[in-house]
């Protein structure tokens, strides 16, 4: 099937636009930290578990929006997932305490959860097999939404508190479902109904998809650390907010060079062996990391590393998404990413806390640096280990 586009904007430039704006309402947690760390007086352990929040909506969500967006298509649910995003910005504008928050991102996770199935199901349905350099393109989307989220949000939550900041997510929420109703219906084949049970049954038959599951609890466990945590390690060498969020930018930036690079690495490198691509961007992130547990005070290399942070530990998303696509048949894509998205954001839920607890009880980032740099090493073996059976059952589009 070749690709498809609408009147004016090419499907996959709409898709990234959609993921960009989902992106930009899950991400504004992380450039807010600091406020809330500073408005309700809470630990680290405290900050790490709006984190969990997040996670956990998305968790639960997508169990049920892969089955969901495979029966009434991509379109139909970001509808929906742009709603959760108006309901949780309001709860989060209207309550003022910490509770508001969790609960706040909690809605705000059961969006955003639906959003990655959606758009890649969409996207499948219309340039599969010639796929990966679109995938790559629309997965930007997640790095450019939480790098507009870092400009945005903080300068919001300066001149008007947390609540012009959630209020802001709240618009864009509305935005983006009216955006809905002017773009033209993406390609959906329609196709046999399914109960939930039967469609599960037939997505856990994959073993490939339930190993790169396991593996990437890892990896979203280190990326979310990052994201939470790392501009309050870098104003702990004294560096003021503006500055420190500057650095978060970066690390973006890098993330938006890194999907297109990994995007063109997958095929051109390594022949579209994505589990062998996962491997060595593991390894490398594992590096990053002992290199920031050194804790570097010079302020160009600083903004050089945050860089290089971005293109490892937060580019690994679109390489992810692309292998678990091409793990099943057309037909299950919605389901087999809701499905390895459920179990991977575990990670995000029980790993950021377990980080925020590492900070608490040792006093120092470094340490935590150098725990999730030897996690990375770890788990990037194990894949290197297994990526000859996975890639045999991983790059056959059933």
């Amino acid at each position: 099937m070749g690709p498809r586009t609408s009147r004016m904007v090419p499907t996959f430039v709409q898709l990234m636009i959609f993921q960009a704006m989902g992106s930009f309402c899950n991400s504004s947690y992380s450039p807010l930290s600091p406020f809330f760390h500073s408005s309700y007086r809470i630990s680290q352990s405290d900050l790490g578990f709006i984190n969990s929040m997040v996670f956990l909506g998305m968790s639960i969500i997508s169990l049920i929006s892969g089955l969901l967006i495979d029966r009434y298509g991509a379109k139909v649910l970001l509808w929906v997932s742009m709603c959760f995003f108006v309901a949780g910005g309001l709860i989060g504008g209207i309550l003022h305490s910490y509770v508001a928050v969790l609960v706040s991102f909690l809605i705000i996770g059961f969006g955003y959860g639906i959003v990655t199935p959606a758009t890649s199901r969409a996207l499948m349905n219309a340039y599969a097999p010639r796929h990966s350099r679109y995938m790559g393109f629309k997965q930007t989307g997640v790095s450019i939404g939480g790098a507009l989220a870092v400009l945005c949000t903080p300068l919001v939550a300066t001149a008007f508190g947390l609540v012009g900041a959630f209020l802001l997510i709240a618009l864009l929420g509305c935005l983006g479902a009216a955006s809905l109703l002017l773009v033209q219906n993406w390609p959906f084949p329609a196709g046999a109904s399914q109960s939930f049970q039967q469609k599960l049954v037939q997505v856990v038959k994959y073993p490939p998809l339930i190993f790169i599951s396991i593996v990437i609890f890892f990896f979203i466990w280190v990326q979310q650390s990052i994201l939470t945590f790392y501009v309050l390690s870098i104003r702990q060498l004294g560096i003021p907010l503006n500055l420190s969020e500057t650095f978060l930018f970066v690390i973006l930036v890098g993330a938006i060079v890194g999907r297109l690079l990994w995007a063109s690495g997958s095929e051109r490198l390594f022949h579209g062996d994505r589990a062998r691509l996962l491997a060595m961007i593991g390894t490398v992130s594992g590096g990053m990391l002992f290199v920031l547990a050194l804790g570097l005070t010079n302020f160009t290399v600083d903004l050089i590393l945050s860089f290089f942070l971005g293109v490892t530990t937060q580019a690994w998303n679109g390489t992810y998404v692309t292998l678990v696509a091409e793990i099943v048949p057309l037909n299950l894509v919605g389901s087999a990413s809701g499905t390895s998205l459920a179990f991977a954001y575990l990670g995000a839920i029980f790993g950021t806390p377990i980080s925020g607890f590492v900070v608490d009880k040792t006093s120092s980032f470094g340490t935590l640096w150098v725990i999730l740099g030897f996690s990375m090493l770890a788990v990037s073996f194990i894949i290197a280990l297994f990526y000859g059976p996975i890639r045999k059952r991983s790059t056959v589009i059933g």
